[in-house]
């Protein structure tokens, strides 16, 4: 282990132990050698790298640049968290941000940033409003792309030293990742020698990112090494019996039979496979469980906690029970579910019986305490969405899925499944994880079959190559509802402002594959767009994923009814001001989202707007 450089695997295997009596002195020797190789120094501590998180720690000193395409579990985070900390020791005044994904990902890194501050004295904020330096140095910034947006959008004249961007290949996701293209690009412009640290899980060419940012030297980092092995094992309901299923183990598109499973109680579905064989196979450990979505997320955790309580089951459970502080954790967690959200709330109920769920719309403080419940090993099921593909750092020992999809209809792809396969076995605690795989065959995709790396192509290059008569098509057409495409609206609005500042040319020159025929039609079909959208660019920036048509006939709109009511007609009343005149107030402005942004007919039901 020492000589591939796994040394979070090696402290693990020795417990801790110093020198291991098992060990021979040339062994041992070898040992010590490869680590103090590997050893830097943090302030006053040391922390010892892995061989791939010595070579970027020494790219990152030396103000490299960086793109880093490494499975989870690698340990990205954590050397990159370790720069940030050298950083700000030596560097206080230094502007950095970390841009993540999503919200749940902005409270889990402000956590770690906010740990490691604990003696250091640099800040950490989460909100998009410019934070003034104090003695101690300008704070880090940990914001998703949007909010970045709307920081830039406030303080014209920010500019950064430094920008970490976790989970970077998302800017080959539809609209959001147009924005993360253009929120890079912002940065790059407000201070050209910045650097930039890009953080993604195994992606083909992961130098595509510095391209989007002008940088064709950017230093790349790769590895398809994970530190922690996982077991990719199939679960198949077997025809004509619904209480047994065979278990096999998947290498490299070989299957071995490992056993089969008699389920207590029938089991009809998928679904119901998903929820039994999770609790069947997980209660001796900690487990995560993939959910299509927050609906499907609370029915699988209520289920596997009714299981919990099943007497048909009780044989199954290999686990000795529930710690007392983690009964009186859960207890709490209950008590605080229902505070924060409703008395009902099935968190509530699952949590008591060792199940949590997770997906972004909860709210960020319960979402908090769920992962500390979880992480600490009061909880021993997370049922999950999507949010875990974005980067929340919640390893487990098992990972179990049944036809995973990202959102509502798209089936996982080979490169998200690896992901959160990945999530599979946690870094310094095991030397393996299992991923179990529900009815595989019955899949809608196949990601088993598929590249562990995939292509990341920007969504934004995607729009002016792969669908370029369809961007055409919408930057002329004046009564396209915002939201109708948004990947479409994202790239308009975005070129639109390129060109409105003298930058398209710079964004077409970053893209491969666009015609000089294409950047001929889309350079005239902005021009076109523009002499008929009058809203200048600061306003169009303040909305940048809303169509400048769309923003213009609201804008006329509001001026007409300013100069004919003055502007207290359109402005919403403070929520003191009373519930239901505040209510009454806010009704018409959403009748006027839906009719001037949306297109779409309103029925005149509101006391008070049009």
């Amino acid at each position: 282990m020492a000589r591939l450089g796994n040394y979070p695997a090696i402290k693990f295997a020795f417990k801790g132990e110093a020198e291991p009596r098992t060990l021979t002195e040339a062994i041992f020797y070898e040992i010590l050698g490869r680590q103090m190789d590997n050893t830097v120094r943090i302030g006053e501590r040391s922390a010892v790298l892995t061989d791939m998180q010595r070579t970027v720690w020494e790219a990152l000193a030396a103000g490299s640049s960086l793109a880093l395409s490494a499975p989870t579990s690698a340990g990205k985070s954590f050397v990159f968290l370790a720069y940030i900390e050298q950083l700000k020791r030596t560097r206080p005044n230094a502007n950095l941000v970390y841009l993540v994904p999503s919200r749940a990902l902005i409270s889990q890194v402000a956590a770690d940033l906010r740990a490691a501050s604990l003696d250091k004295g640099f800040g950490v904020t989460t909100v998009p409003i410019p934070a003034a330096s104090t003695v101690l140095g300008t704070p880090i910034y940990v914001l998703t792309p949007e909010r970045l947006q709307v920081l830039f959008h406030t303080a014209p004249e920010l500019r950064f030293d430094v920008a970490i961007v976790d989970e970077a290949h998302l800017i080959g996701e539809g609209a959001r990742g147009v924005v993360l293209h253009s929120v890079l690009q912002d940065l790059q412009r407000r201070h050209p020698d910045m650097q930039f640290l890009f953080s993604s899980p195994q992606v083909r060419e992961p130098a595509v990112f510095g391209t989007v940012v002008g940088r064709d030297s950017v230093k790349v980092v790769k590895t398809k090494d994970s530190p922690v092995a996982q077991n990719i094992i199939l679960l198949n309901r077997r025809a004509g019996d619904d209480k047994k299923f065979d278990m096999l183990l998947w290498r490299d598109g070989e299957k071995t039979p490992l056993a089969e499973i008699d389920a207590a109680i029938p089991i009809y579905n998928s679904h119901d496979g998903l929820v039994y064989l999770s609790w069947a196979l997980g209660n001796a450990s900690q487990s995560l469980v993939y959910a299509a979505g927050p609906a499907a997320c609370e029915d699988v955790a209520f289920k596997i906690k009714e299981l919990s309580q099943d007497p048909a089951v009780a044989e199954v459970v290999t686990s000795s029970g529930p710690s007392e502080l983690s009964v009186q954790v859960r207890k709490e967690l209950t008590a605080f579910a229902k505070e924060a959200v409703h008395p009902s709330y099935v968190l509530a109920e699952t949590v008591e019986g060792g199940v949590g769920f997770h997906y972004g719309r909860i709210p960020p403080l319960l979402r908090n305490a769920v992962e500390s419940a979880f992480a600490d090993g009061h909880l021993d099921y997370i049922v999950c969405t999507s949010t875990l593909l974005q980067g929340v750092n919640l390893p487990a020992r098992n990972v179990f899925m049944q036809n995973p999809h990202k959102g509502e209809e798209n089936p996982i792809e080979p490169v998200d499944f690896w992901n959160l396969a990945g999530r599979a076995g946690r870094l310094g605690k095991d030397f393996q994880g299992n991923v179990f795989l529900v009815d595989y065959d019955e899949w809608e995709s196949s990601p088993l079959s598929g590249p562990k790396d995939e292509p990341i192509k920007p969504s934004l290059e995607v729009a002016l190559t792969d669908t370029s008569a369809e961007l055409l098509e919408y930057i002329a057409a004046t009564d396209r509802p915002s939201g109708e495409t948004p990947n479409l609206e994202a790239a308009f609005s975005k070129l639109l402002r390129d060109y409105r500042q003298g930058q398209l040319d710079n964004t077409f020159d970053r893209l491969s594959g666009l015609s000089m025929q294409t950047r001929a039609s889309i350079t005239s079909a902005l021009a076109t767009a523009d002499n008929q959208i009058g809203l200048n660019v600061e306003t169009l920036a303040a909305s940048p994923q809303i169509s400048g048509y769309r923003q213009q006939e609201l804008y006329d709109y509001m001026i007409e009814k300013i100069a004919e009511k003055g502007p207290d007609y359109l402005i919403p009343l403070h929520p003191s001001a009373g519930w239901r005149e505040a209510l009454d107030k806010l009704r018409p402005v959403f009748a006027r989202v839906h009719k001037y942004l949306e297109l779409k007919e309103v029925v005149p039901i509101f006391r008070t707007g049009r």
